[in-house]
């Protein structure tokens, strides 16, 4: 691979030809399924996979042929092959991404929103919703691809899936992966371009998510709003009794959830250790926080192991609770809040649910009604073993195109789809990677993606597919 020519090469076709159309993709309102219930009439999702695809087809990669996918009550998916390119391997690698949103989110930058693509060329940039995670996917993929056609490389049949569900937990791939089975053959490589970069010094690996147990929690002690001042002290505040129930998980001093830890495997224990020599306390610095707030602990190395193997839980979301503008003096009824428990790569989330679910519902304080609603669950994933060869090309391609070796980390998030890939194609090898740093406010406001970090990333994948056909 010449390094400079392939440089030079996804600097031009990244900024003339896929950047115009990744801004147009940011103003598409193709949200994730599971916030937009008109998703299946509104066509945004299907106006998103058409632009995407229609710039696919435009790139002229020798023998690629592309489909879009869409069921009646399913998302749509772009499904994507490309033949082997001077090679006689009988070896598909398979490259995947998304393109369903995240919610608009509240407290973008001024002059800035979800929907209008913004280009900062002095720190070169780019802002606007899913741009990041993970517009960018399906431009890199066929960069990459592009690079090494372009000098008359070498590369293996390539399969590439971009997904509309991911954000919802990715049902429809599931089902769509079980239909496609025929055609996708059995992958030896996966490269999973949704992940995370703790900095934009070199290429980030992650070797573990964690998965997910959401659920609506409705606590009612009242079948209508009443006087606070006559009947306050009364009856129970339905805040109250939720307070008490979510004592019962979290130990609100530390935030630990002990019911849903699990033994941390001693290597990881070591690997992490080394990431936090790499990224120091960058990643509790970089976060955007209030002047003078604490870490849930002063160890980096704790803090990483918190957010890659233990649980960690949030309220995403409420009902039941009047804006302040109409917050009267009143006893409400019931409070609703959604739950989202981040939980370890090797807890099986049912059985994480059921002791949840036994917490919450058991002994009511008061007798009050509880009504809890779940959604579908997301399994954490683990790396299996990695070849020696594939980690001196993770090397290679770093200390190329970044300057400094690879590092692994334990990605907090998830990403539905990896576990059921990992069950279909036991024997593949994985890359779990991706661009979003920790200033990409990925489902936040402000989400952008580094643009020259970008165009790093997309070389190293260029390099690393074609080297490793040679294996």
């Amino acid at each position: 691979m010449d390094k400079e020519k392939l440089i030079k090469f996804i600097e031009e076709q990244f900024t003339n030809d896929a950047l115009p159309i990744l801004m147009e993709y940011i103003k598409i309102h193709n949200l994730t399924p599971s916030v937009d219930p008109e998703w299946n009439t509104n066509n945004y999702q299907m106006d998103a996979a058409k632009l995407l695809s229609n710039w696919v087809q435009n790139q002229n990669i020798k023998g690629l042929n592309l489909t879009l996918i869409k069921d009646s009550d399913k998302t749509p998916v772009i499904y994507i092959e490309i033949p082997a390119f001077n090679s006689a391997s009988k070896e598909t690698f398979l490259l995947y991404g998304h393109f369903d949103k995240q919610p608009p989110y509240e407290g973008w930058k001024e002059g800035t929103g979800p929907f209008i693509p913004i280009l900062d060329k002095v720190n070169n940039r780019l802002y606007g919703r899913g741009c990041a995670d993970d517009g960018f996917a399906i431009f890199a993929s066929i960069l990459c691809i592009k690079g090494i056609q372009n000098q008359n490389l070498s590369h293996p049949r390539i399969v590439v899936i971009i997904e509309a569900d991911e954000e919802s937990g990715s049902v429809d791939l599931t089902y769509y992966l079980t239909t496609l089975s025929t055609k996708i053959g059995n992958p030896s490589l996966i490269i999973c371009m949704d992940s995370v970069a703790a900095d934009y010094d070199r290429l980030w690996v992650s070797t573990s998510l964690r998965g997910i147990i959401s659920f609506f929690l409705t606590v009612k002690c009242l079948t209508m709003g009443i006087h606070s001042g006559v009947f306050g002290g009364t009856v129970p505040d339905s805040f109250m009794v939720m307070r008490n129930l979510i004592s019962r998980v979290e130990d609100y001093k530390t935030g630990r959830i002990p019911d849903l830890e699990v033994e941390i495997p001693k290597e990881v224990i070591e690997s992490t250790k080394k990431t936090a020599e790499i990224l120091k306390d960058g990643l509790f610095a970089r976060i955007p926080k209030t002047e003078g707030l604490k870490p849930l602990n002063k160890d980096n190395v704790e803090l990483l192991l918190n957010n890659a193997w233990r649980p960690s839980f949030a309220v995403t979301g409420s009902t039941g609770i009047p804006d302040l503008q109409n917050a009267g003096n009143v006893l409400r009824p019931n409070t609703k809040f959604k739950f989202s428990f981040r939980i370890p790569p090797k807890l099986d989330p049912a059985k994480g649910f059921e002791v949840i679910q036994n917490k919450l519902t058991t002994n009511v304080p008061f007798n009050s009604t509880v009504v809890l609603e779940n959604t579908p669950f997301v399994e954490g994933w683990v790396s299996p073993f990695t070849q020696d060869s594939l980690l001196k090309l993770f090397s290679l391609v770093s200390q190329t195109y970044y300057g400094n070796d690879y590092c692994d980390i334990g990605f907090g998030g998830s990403i539905p789809v990896m576990n059921v890939l990992l069950k279909l194609y036991p024997k593949a090898q994985f890359l779990i990677t991706g661009v979003c740093n920790i200033d990409s406010y990925a489902h936040g406001p402000n989400e952008n993606l580094d643009l020259t970090s970008t165009k790093k990333f997309i070389c190293c994948m260029a390099h690393l597919i074609s080297e490793h056909a040679k294996i």
